[in-house]
């Protein structure tokens, strides 16, 4: 029994530490710009609404992503 509870205490960590691998690199990477003004999200590549940019002027993810990238942590 302790073996199962060791591995999925391993299995765990490891799912833990690649979802803490992931959100530093999205939130690490520097905003894109396309056409000049438009500021993409890193993550999916869409358009990051100009009121959430207003909000939050360096955000690099759109709401969509943010809010998983917050549910993986």
């Amino acid at each position: 029994m302790t073996d199962v509870i060791d591995q999925a205490a391993k299995l765990e960590q490891r799912q833990r530490d690649a979802a803490i691998a992931r959100a530093r690199q999205v939130t690490e990477q520097k905003p894109q710009m396309i056409d000049g003004d438009t500021i993409v999200c890193a993550c999916c590549g869409e358009p990051i609404p100009l009121k959430r940019l207003e909000i939050n002027p360096a955000a690099t993810l759109c709401v969509a992503c943010k809010s998983q990238l917050e549910k993986e942590r």
